[in-house]
């Protein structure tokens, strides 16, 4: 199997931290206070790379989709070349122009 990676993706964050340890009362002195207290500063910086393999699964169940995405395309084509005209009724509300419904299709009134 020939795998190869076509996309690649990369997310960067940076993190900054000071931390300041002292001795108590003498690290809060004002002249002779820096000598009893440390400051400690950090930086990290963290990259994740996302890299994506792509993968054909096949699955009989699904059937031939390629069939009904070049059926589905070719309506759409179809109802692109067709004037604007034949697509709305005389008092300007659409028509439904697709045959393609999700789920059953609705009975009769009464039913």
């Amino acid at each position: 199997m020939n795998s190869s990676v076509s996309g690649e993706a990369t997310i960067t964050a940076e993190d900054e931290s000071e931390s300041v340890s002292k001795v108590p009362l003498l690290g809060d002195l004002p002249l002779v206070g820096p000598l009893f207290r440390r400051t400690e500063r950090r930086g990290e910086k963290t990259t994740l790379y996302i890299f994506i393999t792509p993968h054909i699964l096949y699955d009989e169940s699904f059937g031939d989709q390629s069939a009904l995405t070049r059926r589905r395309a070719a309506a759409i084509e179809a109802l692109r070349k067709r004037p604007l005209d034949l697509l709305l009724d005389p008092r300007g509300e659409p028509q439904p122009v697709s045959t393609f419904r999700y789920g059953p299709t609705p009975g009769p009134a009464g039913r």
